[in-house]
């Protein structure tokens, strides 16, 4: 039993990925910026979740494969064109799919919203009966499965053997004899026969195959459903089908039967499914046909699946290794003794190692924001269905990597921001047409890297932030008062309170007012922040700020009234000494600092997280990137110098507290807190300096 769990979690997790590609596919062809191999691999994304449903008897999801895949089939040999239309329904049998996919890994037996309108549209392009919506996949013996196939039925209970020699590349595609025959028991195998000799253990290589088996199968199916079933091995082994007088039932196996001839023409490689271990990795086929068996070896032998729970493991013991050799190096810092300098350069070199070795944990869990991009079409063309509205959704930066972690928790603040722009943000279809927009809205999604951060844009072109309707509601709730006079960017943050909507009435798409809330505190429970720009009648522009990890970054470690604080070092530009000369003041209080014929914003830390004033000597200014409010100086006791930090929740730990994003465990054992410096300028944002160094 655990070994079929293992199975079926192989199975969902190469089944999400070979999604992931089909909708890729399926984007390109929308796009028409497809050609013919990227039908191909559409169709093979199809056929190969199709096997590996099959073998675990997933019923739903095999019908609706294969009809997908027929239509699919008829696009590949040119029976049928592609065009606009039929590739959205294409898109949509994608998305249907992935909700079949989802809903048996959870066990769910909930009924996916419009699969049986667009099944029924997949078999009249298919040119099929309705009932045969219902036709189990290849490999099922039900006489409902190859009806049309009467001239290949045996008689009843015919006997059929199966002789099957496995080649070096049948252990290495992941295929057992052992599962094999235990899956054939379904089938009808009644006997098992074993021709060779095993050689001694001393000289045995387990990818040697010297043994051929005899399957000996009494059924009444016809003969193609054995041919389904071990088609799949055909790249891996040698399979030969006899009836009891040793005569052989159709030399070639892909014809046996129509269905089988559309899964695998010539020139077209087999996925390498196995039924009893559900893999579904697929060679590609050159333009020889030949299946490129060895690529795909060799391309296994570089990848490995590994649980993401081992991998945070790991990374904890890196983060908690880091705190160690952090208290070494400062117990060595001050060794003026000889025979111990040894000492010191053998801690320094272990910090090199363990900093490559940290960076290479890291690599491992850094995966592409492209898993989380590619569900948003499916959201945007449901909504478009919903809504009535035409939409155009730009993917941009869909390769940029962040941690695994903050990738997992993005795809719900995304989907509820995609929602707004599409019921809120973008225009009804005849509203465009009167405002002379182009009548298909457009949403961009977007990531790019900055720094040891991440940031997502979310932009509509749409009608932007009704700003009295905002306030309206508000003053409805009892957020704001009449006489308040609020900026702009003040009222349109109000969207993000608990409950708030503008919506006239409560759908099935909004009116409840919980997804911007959602996203306000999902991001900020990940360490990051967010920004909102909206100009009337043109759109509006939502800027998520993400740290790339939550698990260890570089800092810079400064000193406040004998406290010790960390910035992000990517986020460091220079350090300057504030002195009467290149301080200013301006009469509403705001304080700047001179650099090179330039002022910035000045920040006193001090005022900022409310310490006691400094008594005498000069103070340091740290000018920082605040990626949103561009430069500004932050004033600071002492600049102390650049570590590596692993980073600890205070939140998790404690509470969470404006202006602190997190802690970590300096050498000495004492906590420093991070500093969030955008969200310090919000708190305090004309804190200056003190009075004596300015004027």
């Amino acid at each position: 039993m655990d070994d079929d769990e293992d199975f079926r979690s192989l199975f969902f997790s190469e089944a999400r990925e070979l999604l992931e590609q089909l909708q890729e596919h399926l984007n390109l062809l929308a796009e028409d910026a497809g050609d013919d191999e990227t039908v191909h691999a559409a169709f093979r994304a199809v056929h190969s979740v199709k096997g590996g449903a099959a073998a675990f008897g997933f019923d739903v999801l095999i019908g609706f494969a294969h009809i997908f895949e027929t239509v699919m089939d008829r696009i590949r040999s040119g029976t049928m064109q592609l065009d606009g239309s039929l590739a959205q329904t294409l898109l949509r049998s994608g998305d249907v799919m992935q909700i079949l996919v989802e809903n048996t890994e959870s066990g769910s037996e909930d009924s996916v919203p419009g699969m049986a309108r667009l099944q029924a549209e997949l078999e009249a392009l298919a040119g099929v009966e309705p009932s045969a919506a219902a036709e189990p996949a290849a490999g099922d013996d039900s006489p409902s499965a190859d009806s049309d196939l009467d001239e290949d039925a045996v008689p009843e209970a015919s006997e059929i053997i199966v002789r099957i020699t496995p080649d070096e590349s049948f252990a290495e595609a992941g295929h057992d004899m052992v599962r094999l025959i235990r899956s054939a028991r379904e089938k009808g195998l009644s006997e098992v026969h074993v021709e060779g000799q095993v050689p001694p253990v001393t000289t045995f290589d387990p990818r040697q195959n010297p043994l051929t088996w005899e399957l000996v199968f009494h059924t009444e199916g016809p003969v193609a459903a054995l041919r389904s079933f071990f088609t799949i091995y055909e790249h891996a082994a040698q399979v030969e089908f006899l009836d009891s007088s040793d005569d052989y039932l159709e030399e070639d196996l892909d014809a046996s039967d129509d269905s089988q001839a559309q899964d695998a023409p010539a020139g077209d490689a087999e996925p390498d499914t196995d039924p009893a271990r559900g893999s579904l990795a697929a060679p590609n086929a050159d333009a020889s046909g030949e299946s490129g068996s060895a690529q795909k070896r060799g391309e296994a032998a570089k990848s490995l699946r590994v649980e993401i729970s081992r991998i945070d493991r790991l990374v904890n013991l890196v983060g908690e290794m880091l705190i160690t050799q952090a208290a070494l190096g400062q117990q060595t810092a001050d060794i003026e003794n000889r025979e111990m300098a040894d000492v010191a350069l053998a801690v320094d070199t272990m910090s090199r190692q363990l900093r490559e070795l940290q960076e290479s944990v890291m690599a491992i869990r850094a995966q592409p924001v492209k898993s989380v991009f590619r569900r948003m079409p499916r959201v945007v063309r449901d909504l478009s269905e919903k809504l009535g509205k035409e939409a155009r959704l730009e993917l941009h930066g869909e390769h940029t990597e962040v941690d695994a972690t903050v990738i997992e928790e993005l795809t719900e603040p995304l989907t509820h921001m995609i929602r707004n722009a599409m019921d809120h943000g973008l225009e009804s279809n005849d509203e465009r047409d009167t405002l002379d927009k182009p009548r298909v809205g457009r949403i961009r999604l977007a990531a790019e890297h900055k720094g040891e951060r991440v940031i997502i844009t979310v932009e509509d072109d749409g009608r932007g932030v009704n700003r009295e309707r905002v306030f309206a509601k508000a003053l409805e709730r009892g957020l704001v008062q009449p006489d308040d006079r609020l900026s702009p960017p003040e009222i349109d943050m109000l969207i993000f309170h608990p409950g708030f909507s503008t919506a006239q009435e409560v759908s099935s798409v909004s009116g409840r007012g919980v997804g911007m809330d959602v996203v306000k505190r999902k991001i900020q429970s990940l360490g990051g922040r967010f920004a909102m720009t909206s100009e009337p009648g043109k759109g509006t522009k939502f800027v998520i700020t993400l740290p790339l990890t939550l698990a260890v970054m570089d800092g810079m470690t400064v000193s406040v009234a004998d406290q010790k604080y960390i910035l992000p070092l990517s986020t460091v530009v220079e350090a300057l000494h504030v002195t009467r000369d290149n301080g200013r003041r301006l009469p509403d209080g705001t304080h700047l600092l001179e650099r090179r014929g330039e002022y910035l914003k000045l920040l006193s830390l001090r005022h900022a997280l409310d310490l006691p004033p400094r008594e005498q000597g000069t103070e340091m200014a740290i000018v920082v990137d605040t990626e949103t409010s561009g430069l500004i100086a932050l004033t600071v006791d002492e600049l102390i110098g650049q570590r590596q930090i692993v980073l600890k929740s205070l939140e998790a730990n404690f509470k969470k507290i404006n202006g602190i994003s997190g802690a970590t465990i300096l050498g000495d054992g004492q906590v420093a807190l991070i500093l969030d410096i955008p969200a310090l300028m919000n708190i305090s944002p004309k804190t200056g300096a003190p009075a004596e160094v300015l004027h």
